[in-house]
């Protein structure tokens, strides 16, 4: 039957839909059946056609999926040794800022940069703290921060970057390795990086488009690289549906949808604050630098998220 060893002396294999008569006969009957020719190995699994003796299975570094983990359980493997997942402390700032589902009071927006960038972060497999918004109030988030810096490996935070009257992100590094800066890319061009008492820090801005294109750009290529996980974003061209502007002096990033003819649209508007044609866009489109306009059925570089 299927999946049995060969008799000795074997080495072929004839499905019993080929034999003549192709019913197993009773027992005690005095059945012939006749076969057709088979060539050696038909129907023949030899030990090592799939992994060899001495083949690597599976390269270090490589993301554990289903497949990945049903063929060390059809090796036998049950115990790997694993990368541990990276805790990231993440926190908004922001005296404007409130928690969904509270009262909204004018001047007030509900904070959507906390939910953006935590589920990115778990879809990209590493642990969240999420630290909730920190208001506008000097030591508030020293306070907070050093507060969990003994248990995790990064720490996240978004708005008080830029060059406003009271920025407290900026304020707050100001005594540590942290260096703020203006990346040209748009969204997201304040940017700080460096390290908070000896953790490794990424100050991302506080618009939400910008904040998650941040994250896109940066750290989450950077932990492809590192970890060997989240694996890349599949990039194509494609061309676009209609022309487009962009400044020269910077890499945009539009958010955009691939359409069934292959074609791609951009969604919405270059603000970044613009949640709804980010919600209904399946790619980001990428201008580079350099690049003032492009027409109608130019081939651009997209990522689909």
């Amino acid at each position: 039957m299927t999946g049995a060893l060969l008799p000795a002396g074997a080495d072929a294999v004839v499905p019993i839909e080929r034999a003549v008569p192709n019913l197993f006969p009773p027992p005690g009957s005095d059945t012939t059946v006749r076969l057709p020719e088979t060539a050696a190995g038909t129907f023949v699994r030899g030990a090592g056609t799939d992994i060899a003796s001495g083949e690597c299975a599976l390269a270090a570094g490589t993301v554990l999926g289903p497949r990945q983990l049903g063929l060390l359980a059809a090796l036998g493997v049950t115990e790997v040794v694993v990368n541990q997942k990276l805790t990231v402390l993440l926190a908004t700032t922001g005296d404007e800022v409130l928690e969904p589902g509270e009262n909204l009071a004018p001047g007030k927006i509900y904070d959507a940069n906390n939910t953006l960038l935590e589920s990115s972060m778990l879809q990209a497999g590493l642990t969240v703290i999420r630290a909730g918004i920190v208001k506008d109030e000097p030591g508030a988030l020293s306070k907070l921060l050093r507060s969990h810096a003994a248990h995790v490996d990064l720490i996240v935070t978004s708005g008080g970057v830029s060059n406003g009257a009271y920025e407290p992100v900026r304020q707050t590094m100001v005594d540590h390795d942290v260096e703020f800066s203006h990346v040209a890319i748009q969204p997201g061009g304040p940017q700080g990086v460096g390290t908070f008492d000896g953790i490794p820090i990424l100050a991302f801005p506080g618009n939400p488009v910008s904040c998650l294109i941040s994250f896109e750009m940066f750290l989450r290529p950077l932990l492809s690289e590192m970890f060997a996980a989240p694996t890349p974003r599949l990039s194509l061209h494609a061309p676009l549906s209609h022309p487009l502007t962009s400044p020269t002096k910077k890499h945009q990033v539009r958010r955009g949808v691939l359409l069934p003819n292959g074609t791609v649209r951009l969604e919405g508007g270059e603000g970044s604050h613009l949640l709804g044609a980010l919600a209904r866009a399946n790619v980001l489109v990428h201008i580079p630098e350099g690049i003032s306009e492009l027409a109608e059925g130019s081939k651009v570089e997209v990522w689909a998220v």
